[in-house]
Parts: structure tokens; C-alpha cells; sequence
């Protein structure tokens, strides 16, 4: 978050969240959760509370079953409700309870439906019954559609089906306003706890925000991540030759 902060950002797009479920895939080493979905869980609050306590607004990605990059954009994940719960959402719900800004959906389908237009994963799972209070965006390209009743807040990186086709359906009345009123809020409301209204950042991307303190706690947090058992205080009966 501070680096972030310092090259004038104002949402860090991270952390990632998904499970491991897939060995091969590519983005596992940016994912936080591992194998462990209570892992996730846990680790998800203090990441989201430390990113969010430099005034930027954490973004936990991606929403969901997105656990392989092979076919990305066209892969149909069939995970029943169960599962979901069990496996895929806790990191996520871990994320909500410590009040996460927003939430990145996905470039696959789940059960037929892609992730950033899928009303029962966006608007029904994370929405309504897990309480997420933010606002979701969506992957760089990933929506299909104007998909605002479906749980979908904002589209990235542009306004391409969330503009005119927008506008056509809020002037056909199947987009109601009360429902871009709820959107609008859940952007403005992370942004105005997060200061970033009532106090401009104007940093520049271009600034080297690298230094000896950040580089010393990322290859200590990497070396750490690397020890699967340490034998600290001699716990474990093992002579000093053993390795």
C-alpha cells in the first residue's frame, strides 16, 4: 500500500485471493490463500488492513473460481454451492470482514455464466450473503455486457458496455436509478473512508518508491515463505549435523 501510495495510485489491484487448486497455474506464487482456504482467510485480513491503513483501497481478486490462466476466458468452472463455500469464498470472506473497497470478477464462466456477469455469484454470493459493501470491477475486458443488475459496478478500463448500452437500458426501465444510485455509493463510500476525496494524492507513477527497507522485507517475507519447518529454540530431537 505504501508503494502504491507513493507512485500515486489510489486502488492497489491485489491482493489475490484464489485458491490453489490447480498446480500448473501460472499466478499460484500471487495467490495468498495456497492450498488452504482458512489459510486465505486468515491471511487476507491483515494484507487488506495494512494496504488500506496507507490510503489506498485494496482490491481482492478474482472473483472467482479463476484458478487456471490455460483458457481463461473461455473456461466454464462447474463448482457446486457447497463447494464454494467451503473452498473458493472464505479468503474472500476474510477480505469482506475487514472491509475490503472492492472486488475484481473474472474472466470465466461459472456454471454456464461468465463471472462478471453472473447474478448469483456477484449479486446473491458475495453481495447478499456474504455483506460485501464495496464496489466490483471488472477484469481488463471481461465484461460482456451491461451487467449492473447482475452485481457489476464498474468496467474496465473503459466504459464499453457499461455506457450506451447503459444508458439504452436505464431509459427502457430495466435498469432502475435506485440501482446506479447503489453503485455509486459503493465506489464513493471506500474512496471517502480511505481519504483519498479529502486528500489529493499527487504522486507520480514514475517515482522510484524502492528502497533498502521494502527490498529488506520482501526477501525476508520470500525466505520465510520458502522454510517449511524451522526447528526454532531445538523443539525437535535432531542432532546439529542434521539438514
Amino acid at each position: 500500500g505504501k508503494e502504491f501510495y507513493g507512485k500515486g495510485a489510489h486502488v492497489q489491484l491485489g491482493p489475490g485471493l484464489c485458491v490453489a487448486r490447480v498446480p500448473r497455474n501460472g499466478r499460484n506464487f500471487e495467490y495468498i490463500s495456497g492450498e488452504d482456504p482458512f489459510l486465505g482467510y486468515v491471511l487476507a485480513k491483515p494484507a487488506i488492513e495494512g494496504i488500506q491503513s496507507t490510503g489506498v483501497i485494496a482490491n481482492a481478486k478474482h472473483w472467482v473460481n479463476n484458478n487456471q490462466e490455460t483458457n481463461r476466458r473461455t473456461v466454464d468452472e462447474e463448482v457446486d454451492e457447497r463447494t464454494q463455500f467451503e473452498i473458493y469464498y472464505p479468503p474472500f470472506e476474510g477480505a469482506i470482514e475487514a472491509g475490503v473497497g472492492s472486488v475484481m470478477c473474472s474472466y470465466n464462466k461459472i456454471r454456464g455464466k461468465y463471472s462478471c456477469e453472473n447474478a448469483e455469484t456477484l449479486q446473491r454470493d458475495l453481495k447478499e450473503r456474504l455483506g460485501f459493501k464495496g464496489w466490483v470491477m471488472s477484469d481488463w475486458l471481461a465484461t460482456q455486457s451491461q451487467s449492473i443488475n447482475e452485481g457489476l459496478d464498474q468496467e474496465m478500463p473503459a466504459g464499453l458496455a457499461m455506457s450506451v448500452e447503459l444508458k439504452a437500458a436505464i431509459a427502457a426501465g430495466r435498469v432502475k436509478i435506485s440501482k446506479v444510485d447503489d453503485s455509486v455509493q459503493r465506489i464513493l463510500v471506500p474512496l471517502i473512508t480511505a481519504g483519498i476525496l479529502d486528500k489529493p494524492n499527487n504522486n507520480k507513477i514514475g517515482t522510484n518508491v524502492t528502497g533498502a527497507e521494502s527490498r529488506a522485507t520482501a526477501r525476508r517475507l520470500a525466505a520465510e515463505g520458502m522454510v517449511l519447518l524451522q526447528n526454532d529454540g531445538a523443539v525437535l530431537p535432531l542432532g546439529t549435523g542434521v539438514k
